[in-house]
Parts: structure tokens; C-alpha cells; sequence
């Protein structure tokens, strides 16, 4: 697959997932919530259309890119809003999965659109992305919409991912240990 940073945009305006394709991960609204989007190319880099069909079926007019991780970078570059699903469908998805791409979609300054899923919620002040429900294609659109609308935060949200980096983490856990 070609690089979606270097496909010129039909619309001008990009919503875009990174990540593998598990049942858990709450994708099945991208497509639905796609159709709802005025303008936006909402693409998924992580896999192919075929491995996002046989996981949640139709994928709609979503847009694929399979590129090395080293690559990413130029996806995450290329994007006007990064978008981050969850499920409340699932347990481990509502109260436990807060994936670390989060502080890499915040380290761009760019909006993030995350499921307000019990994990993400407690993990991340509402000031810095935009909330939608879980497993809710029009709340998503509505939330892309908003996110696509917001001129304000990236540097709140490049901050906050400065606090958690991995050398942050490693030092905060450190210093459990010689307290």
C-alpha cells in the first residue's frame, strides 16, 4: 500500500486510526461514522481492507495503509484529527485498555476523538481530547467534526505527553522503589 502522506487528500481534511485490528478495539463504528463525516478521508494505517473486513465486516469508504512503524511519523504528520476507538462492549476495553499511541497522537499537538471509555477517561483530562461514546458512529462523527473545528490545546496536549514518556514512566516507577 502507498503511504497516505504521500496520496494528496480529496477532501483536505483527515481523520486518521492507527493501530491493529482487534475485535476489542471498538473499530466497527470507523466505517458508519465515515459515512456521517462531511469532507473527511478517515483512514486506518495498521493493516489492510481485507484484515479490518474479516474482523468487523464492511469497511466502507475507509481508506488503508500498511507502512512500517518507522513510517508512522509521516501518517501521524498527515493527519488533521487522530482518532482512538474502545468498546464498552468489552471489559478490558472500557476499564483497562489505555494504549500508550495515545501520548504519540498528543505529542503531535493535533486533536485526538477517543471513546470515553472508563480506562481513557482516567487516564486523560477531558480538556485534551475530544470525548465521544463508545460503539456510537454519529457521536464519533460528531466529535471528529468538533475536533476538526479546534484551533486550541496542542500545546496542553504536547505537555501532557512530555509527562509521559517512557523515560517519565520508567522514572516515576524507579522511584517507587527508593522511597
Amino acid at each position: 500500500d502507498e503511504s497516505f502522506f504521500d496520496l494528496p487528500s480529496t477532501t483536505g481534511r483527515r481523520a486518521v486510526y492507527v493501530g491493529r485490528f482487534y475485535a476489542w478495539k471498538g473499530l466497527e463504528v470507523l466505517p458508519k461514522a465515515a459515512k456521517l463525516m462531511h469532507d473527511v478521508e478517515v483512514k486506518v494505517v495498521g493493516g489492510s481492507r481485507e484484515e479490518f473486513e474479516k474482523v468487523f465486516g464492511d469497511a466502507g469508504d475507509l481508506k488503508f495503509a500498511e507502512v512500517p512503524y518507522a513510517q508512522v511519523v509521516n501518517e501521524l504528520a498527515a493527519a488533521d484529527v487522530l482518532l482512538l476507538t474502545g468498546t464498552g462492549k468489552n471489559e478490558d476495553s472500557n476499564r483497562y485498555t489505555a494504549p500508550m499511541k495515545v501520548f504519540e497522537y498528543l505529542a503531535t499537538g493535533k486533536p485526538v476523538v477517543a471513546s470515553r471509555t472508563e480506562a481513557l477517561e482516567s487516564l486523560i483530562p477531558e480538556a485534551l481530547v475530544h470525548y465521544c461514546a463508545p460503539d456510537d458512529a454519529e457521536a464519533l462523527a460528531k466529535a471528529t467534526e468538533a475536533a476538526l473545528n479546534d484551533k486550541s490545546g496542542s500545546e496542553a496536549r504536547i505537555a501532557y505527553a512530555r509527562e509521559h514518556t517512557w523515560r517519565a514512566r520508567a522514572q516515576r516507577i524507579a522511584s517507587l522503589f527508593t522511597q
